[in-house]
């Protein structure tokens, strides 16, 4: 994401946090790395109230058999 090279983590948890996942294009895995990013970005920022909120919606998407292994260790370190 541009916004994340760019080191403003403000415009890329904005720009991502609006994403609307109610459409057929977006896929559980998708979901899920989004959802993970949007956590590991607010921990960087040190507000893991926020960051909760997204552990948590991957927590119901994190045993999908489409999720990769590394997926998964993201989520359990996030989880942590």
């Amino acid at each position: 994401m541009v916004a994340e090279a760019q080191g403003d983590l403000d415009s890329a948890i904005k720009l991502l946090s609006s994403v609307q996942y109610e459409n057929a294009d977006s896929t559980i895995p998708d979901k899920v790395d989004d959802f993970l990013a949007l956590a590991e970005w607010w921990f960087e920022k040190d507000d893991a109230t926020q960051a909760e909120i997204y552990v948590n919606r991957v927590s119901h998407l994190i045993y999908d058999s489409r999720i990769d292994l590394e997926s998964q260790l993201r989520y359990k370190r996030a989880f942590v």
